[in-house]
């Protein structure tokens, strides 16, 4: 979980929605985004295990197909590859609401109201 932390504060810090529209900034977006995605297809295979819906849906978001989850997959891949089509966000959003929080949708809040 400590690695997931980290790499959420690495893509806070390193805002790669700031780098578009120069070429080096873009090559550096996309390193970050490698670094990130990584991350993050390394922890959705190790978590499988503790955490299997959740570390699929993940996986299947990364385009990582059913025969590259395996623990022999946790090395280092430089394939670029196309994210998975599924356009739900992984986890509902929690918004603040009145005196406490509440599991939404964003597409079901109005914004207005809060």
């Amino acid at each position: 979980m400590e690695q997931l932390r980290d790499t959420n504060l690495y893509m806070q810090e390193c805002r790669p929605w700031d780098l578009t529209g120069i070429t080096a900034l873009e090559t550096n977006r996309n390193n970050i985004m490698y670094v990130v995605m990584e991350n993050l297809r390394v922890c959705g295979i190790l978590l499988q295990p503790v955490a299997p819906n959740i570390s699929s849906r993940l996986l299947t978001k990364l385009g990582i197909s059913e025969h590259e989850r395996g623990w022999m997959d946790l090395t280092p891949q430089n394939t670029k590859r196309d994210l998975g089509s599924e356009k739900r966000n992984l986890f509902r959003r929690i918004t603040k609401y009145n005196d406490g929080y509440v599991f939404s949708s964003p597409r079901l809040i109005n914004r207005n109201s809060l």
